[in-house]
């Protein structure tokens, strides 16, 4: 292009133009690629938020379908559970999987697990397999007896229950029957259970549809609950008919020899103790278990004390009878369960005598007083760390009969960790190994030597037990199995409450939460100021202090916030309405700042005012005790001083907002604001010049006034003077209380007290209040 243009700039666009070309090709492959990777992360979004939402609503949809259709345990243990047998024609059999047919919500969803296997009860169903199918079998059987009618029901033969076996064909909604093989089915069972596995069977319902669930179990314990709760005769079990568990004189337990022992009469304090590893915790926990699988937290509830960090007794505290625990890893709370066990003695004592009874068991039936079981292991350990426990327990021992509470407790020697006195009323005891031959001989006698010899080595759980009327039975104690108890609601009785929370809300009525260890409850307290009158908060600064004034002052209608100064403090408690409530904020500041005359002053005003006052202050004021007097009552928060704290009754060093309140522990709730100052400060009235009275009268020249001059210029001109006072205000500009006293002839008197600066003070026909010298020399 250049020969035949024969110019230069051919040559360049002949170069460069191959050049654009490719830069625009690329340019636009690199837009396209970033425009593809958006597209590509956008759809993955989209399809993540998709899969969510999918995943949300299978959630949605199972948890719906499990509330429509629970487990026949669950249901019953429902407390608005009414049995209307007939009601139901689908019946749930277990759980499996569940694919949402073509065009249902979700389409095109996965499978959801977990989903109810239900099928139809008027078909008739049948269990086909071997005797290990119990468990199966005891629940499609109660689930076809719950949907009977009560004369369907009453084709049942008498007993039913854990000791007896259940019945293998029942005609109820239809026929339920359990048959070895396929080939006994009966023809009018159209839906068919086969086991598959140890977890699954094969379930064939109405339409031939064959699918794979989990079939719900139940217990041989369950079964009879469920019979129980439905109304269905139980049977008695083998060995225990003359046991009656209803009874409030017995308590049956279980120590491993196929017979019941009577805890009331055989104790009515158990001690087990044996060497490491010789399964004193497996048996205390087996003893209480055996008790809480007969009886309900009605009739017994349980303590558990645990000095190995929680694990030697832990299956006690997933039981619905036990009320408390307390562990090596929270001291504060064995103080707690002291006082507890303690007030839950006198609790039951006053019961006593207001029925007029001297045991438990004669309490008419309709009282609630369930038996206390306190099981307790390593007592040495408790003993040696809180000596206060040792009265306690031997109380508890010497009189727990009477009132139903019981001990077992559980240690590795007697001697030097329970005295003979306490010894002397526990009956009932299980040594298990001991290397100490001193350990059987003296607290079990009448031992032979071979039974001695057999515990030194004996493996952990066997063991030797005695009791006040039981001859020495060999006994073997396996752990605790509490797979089979029935669905007991927890107890609602309480020996001790919890500690109160660090933190609690402010609500209409209530400025905090009282520890009422009286009832063993937390309860809000609340303040009424015309009848529980002024109150003095006293703690260390970040105690809370401002908190409780905030909350108290909430509970009341109209309040007044003193300012920060002390003569504004002063003038507002002389002009504030009777009716109008007073608070004041670290009043121990405002009496420092009144000076050594303005302190006794503010005080002795404060004093006689007859409405209600709120103040806070720290202990070290000096003003304490005469603070003290104007307060009704007082609140005592955090004290880190331990002398401050027992001269005004306080409990030392606590979290903030925690303090003692009428000698009770309370959590200051949280929350509030104390609201602006209400400060004592206006402008004259009068339209005539001020009479102002200064130290410094250089400072008011070209202010118009009637009179400007020192307190001493008064001498000559105050006769002349008080005929125009009543008209003109008076300014009195840092002048001292006595130098305007004797100035004017005792006409003029102002409180001992300076104002704060940048302010004078203003006398108005007889009325004083602050104002702000700037505003009148301008």
């Amino acid at each position: 292009m250049s020969l035949l243009f024969q110019s230069s700039l051919a040559l360049i666009m002949g170069v460069v133009g191959p050049a654009m070309v490719a830069g625009a090709w690329w340019e636009s492959r690199r837009s396209h690629h970033r425009s593809d990777r958006a597209s590509w992360q956008e759809y993955e979004e989209q399809l993540s938020l998709w899969r969510h939402s999918q995943e949300l609503s299978r959630e949605n949809m199972k948890r719906e379908a499990l509330a429509a259709q629970p487990g026949l345990l669950k249901h019953l243990r429902d407390p608005l559970w009414r049995d209307r047998p007939g009601a139901i024609t689908t019946l749930r059999i277990g759980t499996g999987w569940w694919t949402p047919p073509p065009g249902d919500f979700p389409e095109a969803s996965e499978a959801v697990s977990g989903m109810p296997a239900l099928v139809e009860g008027g078909r008739g169903i049948a269990l086909v397999g071997p005797d290990t199918l119990m468990p199966i079998w005891r629940s499609l059987l109660a689930v076809w007896i719950s949907a009977s009618r009560q004369e369907q029901r009453d084709s049942l033969p008498e007993g039913l229950g854990e000791g007896a076996p259940a019945p293998r064909d029942y005609r109820g909604l239809s026929r339920a029957a359990w048959v070895s093989r396929i080939e006994d089915v009966p023809g009018e069972c159209e839906i068919l259970v086969v086991a598959s596995g140890a977890h699954h069977v094969h379930l064939r319902d109405s339409t031939g549809v064959t699918r794979t669930i989990s079939p719900d179990r139940l217990s041989g314990a369950e079964f009879a609950w469920v019979a129980r709760r439905l109304g269905l005769p139980l049977a008695q079990e083998a060995g225990s008919l003359e046991h009656d568990y209803t009874r409030r004189d017995e308590l049956f337990l279980e120590l491993g020899d196929r017979s019941r022992w009577d805890l009331v009469q055989q104790g009515p304090h158990g001690v087990v103790w044996g060497s490491t590893g010789s399964g004193k915790s497996v048996t205390v926990a087996s003893m209480v278990c055996s008790l809480a699988t007969r009886y309900s937290p009605e009739k017994f509830v349980c303590v558990v004390i645990d000095f190995k960090g929680g694990a030697g007794l832990a299956t006690l505290t997933t039981l619905p009878h036990t009320v408390g625990c307390v562990t090596d890893l929270d001291p504060s709370r064995a103080q707690r369960a002291l006082a507890g066990i303690t007030r839950e003695m006198e609790a039951r004592e006053r019961l006593l005598l207001e029925n007029e009874v001297s045991d438990i068991a004669m309490l008419p039936e309709a009282v609630p007083c369930p038996r206390l079981i306190i099981a307790l292991d390593e007592a040495a350990w408790l003993l040696g760390n809180f000596p206060a426990w040792a009265s306690v327990l031997a109380d508890v021992l010497a009189r727990g009969r009477s009132l139903g509470i019981h001990v077992l407790i559980a240690t590795q020697r007697v001697h030097g960790v329970l005295s003979p006195a306490m010894m002397a009323n526990i009956s009932l005891r299980v040594c298990g190994r001991v290397s100490d031959e001193g350990e059987i001989t003296a607290w079990m006698s009448g031992l032979s030597t071979r039974r001695i010899e057999a515990l030194r080595g004996a493996p952990p759980g066997s063991a030797v037990a005695v009791g006040a009327h039981r001859l020495a039975t060999n006994v073997t104690l396996a752990p605790p199995d509490i797979s089979g108890m029935p669905g007991f609601q927890p107890s609602s009785w309480r020996v001790w409450t919890e500690e109160l929370p660090q933190e609690h809300p402010l609500a209409p009525g209530s400025w905090g939460l009282l520890d009422d260890t009286l009832h063993r409850c937390h309860k809000a307290v609340t303040f009424d100021p015309w009848s529980e009158g002024s109150v003095l908060v006293v703690g260390d600064p970040r105690s809370g202090r401002t908190t409780a004034l905030a909350a108290l002052s909430a509970q009341c209608s109209e309040v007044v916030v003193a300012p920060q100064d002390p003569l504004s403090v002063l003038l507002l408690i002389q002009a504030a309405s009777q009716e109008s409530i007073l608070v004041i904020d670290d009043v121990d500041d405002l009496l420092a700042r009144s000076g050594s005359e303005g302190a006794p002053y503010l005080l002795e005003h404060l004093a006689a005012r007859r409405g209600v006052v709120l103040m806070s202050t720290k202990a070290s004021t000096p003003s304490l005790r005469g603070l003290s007097r104007i307060a009704s009552h007082t609140l005592i928060l955090s004290l880190a001083n331990p002398e401050s704290s027992m001269a005004v009754g306080g409990a030392g060093k606590q979290a903030p907002g925690r303090g003692t309140w009428d000698g009770r522990e309370v959590q200051v709730a949280c929350g509030g604001e104390l609201g602006v100052p209400s400060h004592n400060r206006a402008n004259s009235t009068s339209n005539c010049p001020p009479i102002v009275i200064s130290r410094f009268p250089e400072e008011w020249r070209g202010v118009e006034t009637s009179f400007l001059g020192r307190p001493t210029d008064l001498f000559a001109t105050w006769a002349s003077l008080l005929k125009s006072v009543d008209k003109h205000p008076v300014i009195i500009d840092r002048v001292a209380p006595l130098e305007l006293r004797q100035a004017t002839a005792g006409y003029l008197v102002v409180p001992p007290i300076a104002p704060p600066e940048g302010a004078a003070l203003l006398w108005e026909r007889g009325k004083l209040c602050v104002v702000m010298r700037e505003r009148w020399q301008r």
